[in-house]
């Protein structure tokens, strides 16, 4: 936090002295270094902004590896004996696939242990042409990884689909979609899984099949690393920690808008706080909150499973603090949600829309009030991740065409910028990870006014901007 606060990261450090990158020269930084670091000399580089947000995040995903990272949920006993299977990651070191052609599922054993010792937050599997192709999705890039014989594919489709997929009416009928989910130990830890598997074009031996890995070790993440600018970062902290009113968080599907949420939620965390999730389903713990699942699936409901809507109406009499829904999908959800904020309660959600002044849209075109969205409402954000170059990039100067953008945002043109080369470390992609990139609007007195009087959503940006 201090570190992000005030722009700086430690670098290096010896018997004498602490070398540090520092983008100001802000006259506390001596005060928080003689605390940290008592009885070094501190060495100050200047660095910009975006080289120091670089390095904290390279030390987040770093640490987020091992147990000691700050999100890691250590598994119980009970999480442990419930899960589908147990890989070694040790068992696979020097190994491929095509080792494993006739064991299917010590091939499945691969392929996770494989795909989350890097990252991967989808296995995709297309079986098609007398092959199978396994692509793995790194920082939102899918990345071609191994190809096999199709008969192995469909063997790994066929296991995923007797032991994780839901038995459902269609279970049995060849070319029906299937989901379902499991879990797996990996290093200590639980991960789970979401499994999707669809026969392209009626055709049960041309399959798709998606693995989704929801790895808690990697999914609350501090607030502080989530690669925020200060200043936004104090915005939101302002919000997060109102008495009522809502916070909604969007962007398209992958964005982190969740990561984003359970950070918020994870930053605010405390036994003072009545704390309580609605989610479909729940990926991510975090210890003290008690979260709860929902179902929009008619079958699921006939099981007991509350609605979205139904969730919040039952928690707005548990007296909490705290609410997080997962989603605003319709019109139902909206109100409860809308009328939990305006009740004394703070409301945290999620909507897909891709802007800020988007999302007023959206929840007019489902039929919220303008009235309501100007009374509740305190912050409305959007989100997108980008993608980060890796260490191993390379200064080149600003040509013509780049230096157009800067022109055009009325940016002064810098000498050099950096682009992509590869190596190793970045499977000679040029890239490593990404950063969040964040727009903010709150809903201040000239906002709600707008908005009440029914403004179009140029004239509220056009606030927004001036303001």
């Amino acid at each position: 936090n201090r570190c992000t606060d005030l722009g700086f990261v430690p670098y290096a450090l010896n018997a004498r002295s602490v070398l540090v990158a520092a983008d100001n020269d802000s006259p506390k930084l001596a005060d928080v270094l003689a605390q940290y670091f008592p009885g070094l000399r501190p060495i100050v580089a200047r660095a910009s902004m975006d080289g120091i947000r670089y390095l904290l995040n390279e030390s987040n995903r770093s640490a987020t590896g091992t147990q000691a990272a700050k999100g890691f949920v250590p598994a119980t006993e009970e999480d442990l004996r419930k899960v589908l299977y147990s890989v070694d990651p040790s068992k696979f070191v020097g190994k491929n696939p095509r080792s494993f052609v006739n064991d299917v599922e010590q091939m499945i054993l691969f392929l996770l242990a494989d795909a989350t010792a890097q990252r991967t937050s989808d296995i995709h599997m297309d079986i098609f042409y007398g092959m199978t192709r396994i692509r793995y999705a790194i920082d939102g890039g899918a990345q071609t990884m191994y190809s096999l014989p199709a008969e192995v594919g469909r063997r790994v489709a066929t296991l995923l689909k007797d032991v994780a997929c839901k038995k459902g009416e269609d279970s049995e009928s060849p070319i029906a979609p299937q989901a379902g989910d499991f879990a797996f130990s990996y290093s200590g830890r639980r991960i789970n899984c979401r499994v999707t598997m669809w026969p392209v074009n009626d055709d049960p031996e041309s399959s798709r099949l998606d693995i989704r890995i929801l790895d808690s070790a990697s999914g609350v993440r501090d607030f502080a690393l989530l690669g925020l600018f200060p200043e936004e970062q104090a915005v939101i902290r302002k919000h997060i920690r109102r008495l009522s009113g809502m916070i909604m968080i969007s962007g398209p599907t992958g964005a982190g808008k969740s990561t984003t949420l359970m950070a918020c939620i994870k930053d605010i965390n405390s036994p003072k706080r009545i704390i309580y999730t609605l989610e479909d389903p729940v990926e991510y713990r975090i210890p003290g909150v008690s979260q709860f699942a929902v179902t929009s699936d008619e079958k699921e409901k006939i099981k007991g499973k509350k609605t979205f809507a139904e969730g919040i109406r039952i928690l707005l009499r548990m007296n909490p603090h705290v609410i997080m829904v997962g989603e605003i999908r319709d019109l139902p959800t909206a109100n409860a949600a809308l009328a939990g904020a305006n009740t004394g309660h703070n409301m945290f959600t999620t909507i897909h829309a891709n802007s800020t002044v988007d999302i007023l849209k959206r929840l007019i075109d489902i039929g919220v009030t303008r009235q309501s969205i100007s009374e509740c409402i305190n912050l409305l954000t959007a989100q997108r991740l980008v993608k980060q170059l890796c260490a191993c990039n390379r200064q080149v100067p600003v040509s013509e065409e780049i230096g157009i953008l800067f022109d055009r945002k009325k940016i002064e043109r810098p000498k050099w910028v950096c682009e992509p080369v590869g190596c190793s470390r970045c499977r000679r992609t040029g890239y490593s990870g990404r950063f969040l990139v964040v727009e903010l609007l709150e809903i201040n007195h000239e906002i709600a006014d707008l908005i009440s009087d029914g403004a179009s959503s140029r004239q509220i940006r056009e606030e927004a901007v001036n303001a």
